[in-house]
């Protein structure tokens, strides 16, 4: 049996890691307008922190080459960068996580 190539082209961008990261801003900052229990918010600041790290070591694995002679000095920066970055996020608090999504979210 022979395998079917798929009718549509592999992406070369996280569209759907970073469609879900703006959702879960989205759910954070709505949370942050009504009245709700301290648990909830740190609940939802914490889904945008797993969000912006799947989104990140995606971006990660879309830098890598498959082939070591396609490698260049850009892009092994910014695979340095997006390292330092998920280094970041990862020491992030609620409070730094509230602030990112308040100057990116609106």
């Amino acid at each position: 049996m022979n395998k079917l190539m798929p009718t549509y082209p592999p992406r070369n961008t996280a569209t759907k890691k970073n469609q879900i990261l703006n959702y879960k801003i989205f759910e954070f900052l709505s949370l942050l307008d009504v009245e709700s229990t301290e648990e909830k918010k740190n609940k939802k600041a914490e889904e945008v922190r797993i969000a912006m790290l799947n989104l990140i070591k995606a971006r990660i694995t879309l830098n890598k080459s498959y082939k070591s002679d396609d490698e260049n000095k850009n892009s092994i920066q910014l695979r340095k960068k997006l390292s330092i970055n998920k280094t970041n996020w990862e020491s992030y608090t609620y409070d730094d996580i509230k602030d990112y999504c308040e100057k990116n979210g609106k």
